[in-house]
């Protein structure tokens, strides 16, 4: 049922954050056909498989991501995008992100989130 659909979604954030194997390369994969259309990600399983490719990502995957938030056409998808950022480890990257919070592209109400994901 839903709590189901949430604790699963919870678990495999975890797994994918803490890089296991297993969990990693399915995220990528489910990412990789969410991205190129060939198969639309759920609702509930966006966010841990978003957390889990940015963490262990570079800036190719993080420029998709913004990609993404990009050609949303729901604020929740956009929202949904906003609170992961901050799971890019490269300190590179986290600048930019920072940089992306703090642009025209996020709503100022919503600036929070894209820095309350970082922390």
């Amino acid at each position: 049922g839903h709590l189901d659909a949430l604790l699963r979604g919870l678990v495999l954030g975890k797994l994918g954050k803490a890089g296991h194997k297993a969990t990693l390369e399915e995220a990528r994969r489910r990412f990789k056909e969410h991205v190129e259309g060939k198969h639309l990600l759920s609702a509930d399983l966006r966010s841990p498989v978003y957390v889990t490719v940015l963490k262990h990502g570079d800036s190719s995957t993080l420029d998709t991501m913004l990609k993404l938030h990009k050609q949303a056409d729901m604020q929740e998808e956009k929202n949904r995008i906003e609170r992961v950022l901050g799971a890019i480890a490269q300190p590179e990257l986290i600048q930019k992100v920072l940089t992306f919070a703090l642009s025209e592209e996020i709503r100022p109400q919503d600036t929070v989130s894209v820095i309350g994901g970082m922390a």
